[in-house]
């Protein structure tokens, strides 16, 4: 049921915005509350509010707050999430890739390149493969790149994926789970998480999916 599928979806996306308006307004009314911070939290977690935003309740919180264990959290966080901004320019990074050989994203980067922080068992990230599989296949030749950092735990599962989804680009990890460092350093928090980096490291565009990851790279790359 087609119809009644896509007024699920519609609902379910009205709801989710809801949510994010409630916790935004309650983080902040409430600088005073450790509840204040663990919606603050959630708000990190969900992506669909901007990191200056974000930055901006921290800075009401009080004293109390911030020097709380979560806060502390909070802002290590949220310094990470400052690198990651559209705009910003990155910073090389590193991994094994499923042949056991070091890989950088100096060595995958083209004109421009999709950085995919996935996993195995991530139904989201593989249930959006098959799009980012369909643009890359149309616009590799034109120089788009992508590298794909898993937050796999076995070597087995993660090379089985890559084939079953037919992920024909670079991967790299080191297996670790969330403790995937190359995740932590760039503040990733959740999965999905893609990031959208020009030829010179500048990122022009972030979680990207469907038809709007489409139009970004034929935007750049586009005849």
């Amino acid at each position: 049921d087609r119809e009644g599928l896509t007024q699920l979806r519609q609902e379910q996306q009205e709801m989710l915005k809801k949510d994010t308006e409630y916790r935004k307004q309650f983080a902040e009314s409430n600088p005073t509350s450790i509840i204040a911070a663990l919606a603050l939290s959630d708000l990190m977690s969900s992506k669909k509010v901007p990191n200056q935003e974000l930055k901006s309740i921290y800075d009401a919180f009080s004293d109390e707050v911030k020097d709380h264990t979560l806060g502390k959290l909070l802002i290590e966080n949220l310094a990470k999430l400052s690198k990651t901004d559209v705009g910003a320019k990155i910073e090389n990074f590193e991994g094994p890739s499923p042949d056991g050989q070091i890989l950088s994203l100096e060595d995958a980067k083209g004109k421009l390149t999709l950085i995919d922080f996935w996993a195995s068992w991530c139904k989201p990230c593989r249930m959006e493969n098959p799009n980012v599989v369909s643009v890359y296949n149309d616009y590799k030749d034109q120089g788009f790149s992508i590298i794909s950092v898993s937050l796999d735990k076995t070597k087995g599962s993660w090379v089985k994926a890559i084939e079953d989804d037919n992920m024909d680009w670079h991967h790299i990890s080191n297996l670790k789970y969330w403790n995937e460092p190359i995740a932590r350093s760039w503040g990733v928090r959740s999965i999905p998480a893609t990031f959208l980096i020009d030829e010179k490291g500048i990122i022009v565009a972030k979680n990207l999916r469907g038809d709007a990851l489409r139009q970004k790279v034929d935007e750049y790359l586009g005849s």
